[in-house]
């Protein structure tokens, strides 16, 4: 959505970022001669290949590790552990990341960001850049102490029932303080 925002500017009346993937967290990326090997050797021999050097994620969306598991288990949009294809995870680690840093001052549709300080899938610091960096006037930014990526929007209690495991209080609180922000900032603006 931020790279269609940036493209068409007066396309969206505001969007709302929960945790955006703009860049790969330095912690998530692979070795640099991984990355190298396989951006320039194996990509173009290779590219429908599942062979993406990618870190198990699992455990990283909750506080509770379990909690990740599970929702991975149950969740129709995962990937069951199956690792994207190599063309695909080259585009999302490697291109978009560079054309998304040529382009953060282009940002110029309203928004909203949402991430977790604790999240371990996308990092918050680089939210705060594009926050820092965007040229659109009605902008804002919400970081939520302690929550992790997941923690934003999917600790509802029918889906703690769906994995067997109920969320945290905290967990609950922060989801219904993200949603409600978002609503907050979305009815502002209708």
């Amino acid at each position: 959505m931020t790279c269609m925002a940036v493209q068409r500017p007066t396309f969206f009346r505001g969007i709302a970022l929960i945790c955006p993937m703009l860049f790969v967290s330095e912690e998530l990326k692979p070795p640099m001669i991984v990355t190298q090997v396989f951006k320039h050797l194996i990509k173009p021999l290779l590219p429908q290949w599942p062979l993406t050097p990618i870190k198990d994620l699992d455990g990283l969306d909750f506080r509770v590790q379990e909690q990740g598991r599970r929702l991975n288990k149950v969740n129709p949009m995962s990937m069951q552990g199956l690792k994207p294809r190599l063309a695909t995870g080259c585009e999302l680690g490697f291109t978009f990341p560079e054309w998304m840093a040529l382009n953060l001052t282009n940002l110029r549709t309203p928004f909203l960001i949402m991430h977790g300080n604790k999240d371990f899938i996308t990092d918050a610091g680089l939210s705060q850049r594009l926050f820092d960096e965007a040229s659109a006037t009605d902008k804002a930014i919400k970081i939520y102490d302690g929550a992790h990526h997941g923690e934003l929007i999917c600790c509802l209690p029918g889906l703690g029932r769906d994995i067997g495991m109920e969320f945290l209080p905290e967990q609950f609180a922060t989801t219904e303080t993200c949603l409600s922000d978002m609503a907050e900032w979305i009815g502002a603006r209708l």
